[in-house]
């Protein structure tokens, strides 16, 4: 079997990435490697689902961004797909709390965040027990507040994806890879002398 895109893993990662790939139209054949296609043994369903800005690298945060407003329109984006299940968005809020050790890193995080548009609210802590009173730690100082983050449900999300990807084209293989060899078809000073195929069982 060949395809133009191999993806290894069809859950909610390898499911996204094969949904924007088919959405594109221009990515060519897209096949998805997923041994366990019911997702019994799979990661995705036993997430908690929480789509958060809170990160301290600038490409995480403007990544975040692009899903945060994605899942919030979910339905929206998949309006064309039939069968997109409920992800069940609910906009709670993000709440990262610090004691003295952390509190330089998080106001610098949160500097870098609010730099770039993220609704990011620094909370000190007598604040912090008057708005959340379940909150009773005499050790923490700071807290940093994201309204717009929220919840979703991981296992409908993924799904929703993975029906969006296969009826956009993508196709899914119940399979294994054992291993990979890959083949660069853009020029470069050094290229494997290798073939390059996936294989899988």
């Amino acid at each position: 079997m060949k395809r133009d895109i191999a993806i290894i893993g069809g859950g909610i990662i390898g499911s996204a990435a094969a949904y924007f790939l088919a959405r594109s139209g221009q990515a060519g054949d897209v096949v998805v490697i997923e041994p366990d296609p019911s997702y019994e043994f799979a990661t995705t369903p036993q997430g908690a689902g929480g789509v958060r800005q809170q990160f301290s690298v600038h490409e995480n945060i403007e990544m975040s961004k692009f899903s945060l407003g994605f899942f919030k329109e979910f339905a929206d984006h998949l309006s064309d797909i039939s069968d997109v299940p409920n992800i069940q968005f609910k906009e709670q809020g993000y709440l990262f709390l610090v004691t003295k050790d952390g509190e330089e890193t998080l106001r610098q995080n949160q500097t870098q965040q609010a730099s770039l548009g993220v609704n990011a609210e620094l909370i000190e802590y007598p604040e912090i027990r008057h708005r959340f009173p379940s909150i009773e730690r005499s050790d923490i100082v700071l807290g940093c507040f994201t309204p717009d983050d929220g919840w979703i449900d991981p296992n409908s999300a993924l799904w929703g994806f993975r029906r969006a990807a296969e009826q956009l084209g993508a196709q899914y293989v119940r399979a294994r890879v054992t291993s990979c060899q890959c083949r660069n078809k853009f020029p470069q000073k050094r290229r494997s002398k290798n073939p390059q195929l996936a294989n899988f069982r």
